[in-house]
Order: C-alpha cells, then sequence, then structure tokens
C-alpha cells in the first residue's frame, strides 16, 4: 500500500465540523451527523502518479509497474472535497501498487464544496445537483476507454462518500465489473436527483463492497441494510454485495481522517486491503477472462429480464387495444393507437438488436468473436461492454499445446 500521510491532520476544525454537522441535521449535506472535516491536501508528499489531460477532461493517473500489472483498471471517485481533497491522490497510488491502472477524473472541474458554498447553501446546492449523471457518464466513459487503451481488459470504480453515487450510477450501465464504496452516501440521489438509495442500489449490474464508518446509517449500509439488500436482489442476477462497518471510524475517514492517529492508520489500511482484494476477487480471479464472461452472464440475465418485462407491457397493450374496440367499436381506435403500441411492442428489441450488430463488428474487427453467441440473437446487447480482447479458453489451451509440441519438436532437432 501506499505510503499513508503520517503528519497530523491539517483540519479546518472549529467552525467548519460545527457547519458541517448542523447542515447535516438540517438535511443539507449527503455527509452524515459527526463527519470528519476537509483535510487540506499535502503538497510536500511525494506521489507516484500525475496530473494529465484527457481531451478537456483533468485526470489523475497513477500506474502500476511493469512488474506488479495484473491487466485491470480502477477508476476512482472522490469526495465532495475533490480531487485535491486530502490523501485521495494516495488512494489512487495504493491501487497502483497493487497493480491496478488507476484514474481519477476530477468531475468538479478544479472545484469543492467549500469553495461552491458548503452544504445547505444556495450555491452549494446548486453545484451539486449540476453535477449530474448526464454530465458525468461521458466523463467516466473517457476513464474507462482510457484503461481499456492501456491494457486494462476489465475495470472497476471505488468511490468515497459523494463519490459512492457516482459508482453506484456507473454501476448500472455495465461499463464496470466491481464496485467499492467507502463511507458511502447515496443520499446524494434523494438530496439532489430525485432518487432513494435502494432504488440506485436495485439498478446496478456487478458486485459491490461497503465499508461504512460507525456513524454511516446501518439502515442502508449494514448486513441488513435496504442497499445491501437492493444490490443482492438486483434483476434477479444473484449479485454479491459485502459490508463491513469501521466501528472506530467516522464518515470521510480514508482519505481525510487524521492518519498520525494509529487507529485511523490501521483502518485506513485495512479498507484500502479489502478493497483491493475485492477488486482482485472480482477483476482477476480465476482469470481475467472468467470475471469479463461472469460479468457478461449477469448482464445475460438482467436483458433477459428486460425483454421479459417489454414483452409483458407490449401484450398489456394490446390487451387494452382490443378492450377499448369491444367496447367501443372499430371506430373507437385510431390509427394513431395502433402506431402506438406497434412501435412500444418493437422498441426495446430493435435496440437490443442493434446493440448487438455493433458487438458483433466489434469482436470480429479485434478478430475474437466469442464461439457461443449468436450475432443475430439480442443477448449479444448483454456483451457489448466487455467483448474480450484475448482469446477464449480452448483458444488459450491450443495455443499453449502448440508451443509445447513445438518446444519439444525443437529440442528433438537440437538432440538430433
Amino acid at each position: 500500500m501506499a505510503d499513508i500521510e503520517t503528519k497530523e491532520a491539517k483540519v479546518d476544525a472549529g467552525d467548519e465540523a460545527k457547519n458541517a454537522e448542523e447542515e447535516a441535521k438540517a438535511g443539507g449535506s449527503c455527509c452524515p451527523s459527526g463527519s470528519l472535516p476537509a483535510l487540506t491536501e499535502d503538497t510536500s508528499r511525494a506521489l507516484n502518479g500525475t496530473v494529465e489531460k484527457l481531451g478537456d477532461l483533468t485526470v489523475y493517473i497513477s500506474r502500476p509497474t511493469k512488474a506488479k500489472n495484473n491487466g485491470a483498471g480502477v477508476i476512482v471517485l472522490y469526495d465532495v472535497h475533490g480531487f485535491s481533497g486530502g490523501r485521495i491522490k494516495g488512494v489512487c497510488d495504493s491501487f497502483a501498487e497493487a497493480g491496478f491502472l488507476t484514474v481519477m477524473p476530477d468531475v468538479y472541474g478544479g472545484t469543492n464544496i467549500t469553495e461552491q458554498g458548503g452544504f445547505g447553501s444556495e450555491t452549494g446546492n446548486a453545484f451539486l445537483t449540476g453535477v449530474n449523471w448526464a454530465a458525468l457518464r461521458p466523463q467516466l466513459d473517457a476513464c474507462a476507454r482510457y484503461c481499456e487503451k492501456n491494457g486494462a481488459e476489465v475495470v472497476g470504480a471505488a468511490g468515497f462518500c459523494w463519490g459512492a453515487w457516482a459508482v453506484f450510477k456507473y454501476a448500472a450501465t455495465g461499463e464496470i465489473a466491481a464496485g467499492v464504496s467507502c463511507h458511502p452516501s447515496l443520499r446524494v440521489g434523494n438530496l439532489f436527483h430525485g432518487e432513494t438509495e435502494a432504488g440506485v442500489a436495485a439498478a446496478v449490474l456487478c458486485p459491490q463492497l461497503l465499508l461504512p464508518a460507525a456513524n454511516d446509517p446501518a439502515e442502508h449500509y449494514g448486513e441488513d441494510g435496504s442497499v445491501v439488500a437492493a444490490v443482492r436482489a438486483a434483476h434477479g442476477a444473484g449479485l454479491a454485495c459485502e459490508t463491513h462497518t469501521f466501528a472506530d471510524m467516522q464518515h470521510g475517514w480514508v482519505p481525510r481522517g487524521d492518519a498520525s492517529d494509529p487507529a485511523v492508520a490501521r483502518d485506513v489500511a485495512d479498507a484500502l486491503a479489502r478493497a483491493v482484494a475485492f477488486f482482485e476477487a472480482h477483476l482477476l480471479a480465476p482469470t481475467r477472462f472468467d470475471a469479463v464472461h461472469r460479468h457478461q452472464d449477469r448482464m445475460d440475465a438482467v436483458v433477459r429480464a428486460r425483454l421479459d418485462a417489454k414483452m409483458a407491457a407490449s401484450k398489456a397493450d394490446v390487451e387494452a387495444l382490443f378492450a377499448k374496440a369491444k367496447e367501443g367499436g372499430a371506430d373507437a381506435v385510431s390509427m394513431d393507437d395502433c402506431a402506438a403500441v406497434a412501435a412500444s411492442f418493437a422498441q426495446e428489441p430493435r435496440s437490443l438488436y442493434a446493440a448487438a450488430q455493433e458487438g458483433a463488428k466489434a469482436a470480429e474487427k479485434v478478430g475474437n468473436p466469442l464461439p457461443d453467441y449468436d450475432a443475430n440473437d439480442p443477448m449479444w446487447a448483454a456483451k457489448a461492454p466487455y467483448r474480450p480482447h484475448f482469446p477464449p479458453p480452448a483458444a488459450e489451451a491450443a495455443a499453449e499445446e502448440g508451443a509445447a509440441e513445438a518446444e519439444a519438436e525443437g529440442d528433438e532437432k537440437k538432440d538430433g
């Protein structure tokens, strides 16, 4: 793990901590009462990564060494204190040291909640409302594409406080295969985007690890919490959702707790170790190929459920149309009525088929079509986010066997 900050935390403790607690009680903060205040970034501390640009997007990229590179990527989503909050860049370095290509986008554009007026202020609320999913999605996609272009065959995401909401939203797209959330705050959706914690959780498509603090609400993030239950029940796909509460910690401890306190240093290291182990389990083990296809199988189940629901809804539309005609006669049903039902019936299968065709073309372009999937089957749509860029197991085995035979043949010629 990267060296975590051991200097006494540089916190704006007094009025800021008091204000944060009052704002949380008043409902203006996504952080629970008693959360840690901001930690000023220690700019004297050596970092392993670099600040770069992906187009117009500023990112912090921390790269694993060639020896440790495991072929997977992690996107980091910071808390409300932004790109330079506390030791968040050191957290990125920790993931890179474990072998993950790590990218943290500056989705706040160089600012943070304090500079925007604080929680509960008119400007602060407008700022957080403006950092919505429509704005975030292309930025996260840019990070995922960067990871893929630079050798990551599968990608996960880690979020902190506000960033956990962004992780859950991205986990609903199929673009990532695992998510980790430290002291999560899905309350962001309630406050600024008209969502509920359970509703956001129910949309995810991949396994999740939650690492709440003592003051994070157990009714959401504990073993019997609503978020945990929603992930495990999501789409009937049997998704894993693990949770571990750090009983000695307060919300925000991973990037901004006082690491000169042995208990904080211990639990920062523990949280990052658990995050790395979770990513290894779901992005790497037993092989990246298996991790990718396990994710695709989950997507299959989700797409089939969507198709079933759409067909049931369309059937209901048709039955309602017949009932209308039966009650009012043929003249009661207009051509517009018929067209609306027809469009409803066809829309979902058509969009899935279009995505399927794109998936097939892309797979063929890299010379690696999946052997068991038919490009004319709408289920191909579920494979689009993670088309493998490496041989399937049978091809790998054949290649290894061929290499062994070639080596044996070479040895025989040498002996001869």
